[in-house]
């Protein structure tokens, strides 16, 4: 496997584009008064159908994200300046703070191996909200820096919108980040306690068009 050099120029510019992949989210802060406009994906509608169902057990499928996953992730991207690959690693959810019980720090942390050989270590976190009144599971960015112990929500990524379809639950969420629209689609599956689930994003932009599919094993 080659390593990535570290100080030519030409490939600063692939690490940028490495890192964006490794966390599905671009490296460059979007702007928090981006437009709040929605673009709808063709895909979306057909693979995420609308469809009368109960109320979703949010608490169950809250609590079930606690504790340590094993993670892979595929990136499958229809553009050649922005690399596909397989990132592998361990996310962790662990409460914010011990006096809050409905906020979860998510920790991913790993390997990216690009087609090419080339890798790199990423690590990406988010805060995941259970709001009970409202009825809803949100994800939320953390401010960067963000220091281990010192993490500070940011601003929203996407909030769940859950159906059930052939006996799991599945949601959806999108986020538009300046020119990049962002589509989330989960999969849930619950037993006595959620073992394994699924997480998609579908990216595109003007120079964005990748798939990453993340399967998530529990460890602990």
């Amino acid at each position: 496997m080659k390593r990535l050099p570290s100080k030519e120029l030409s490939r600063h510019a692939l690490a940028s584009k490495l890192k964006a992949c490794a966390s599905h989210i671009a490296v460059s802060t979007p702007d928090p008064r981006r437009s709040n406009e929605r673009t709808d994906d063709p895909d979306h509608a057909s693979n995420m159908p609308h469809i009368e169902s109960p109320m979703p057990p949010l608490e169950s499928i809250f609590k079930s994200f606690s504790g340590t996953w094993k993670l892979h992730r595929s990136l499958t991207s229809a553009l050649p300046g922005f690399p596909s690959g397989t990132f592998t690693g361990t996310a962790t959810f662990k409460p914010q703070s011990a006096f809050d019980s409905l906020s979860l720090l998510y920790h991913e942390t790993g390997e990216l191996v690009t087609e090419q050989g080339y890798k790199l270590l990423a690590n990406r976190k988010y805060i995941y909200r259970l709001s009970p009144d409202d009825e809803k599971i949100s994800i939320w960015f953390v401010k960067e820096p963000a220091p281990d112990g010192n993490e500070e929500v940011d601003y929203l990524f996407h909030e769940l919108e859950f159906s059930l379809l052939d006996q799991r639950w599945i949601a959806k969420g999108d986020h538009l980040c300046e020119k990049d629209m962002y589509w989330a689609f989960y999969d849930f599956r619950l037993d006595n306690n959620m073992e394994k689930w699924g997480l998609r994003y579908k990216v595109k932009g003007p120079q964005k068009d990748y798939l990453s599919d993340s399967a998530y094993e529990r460890v602990a």
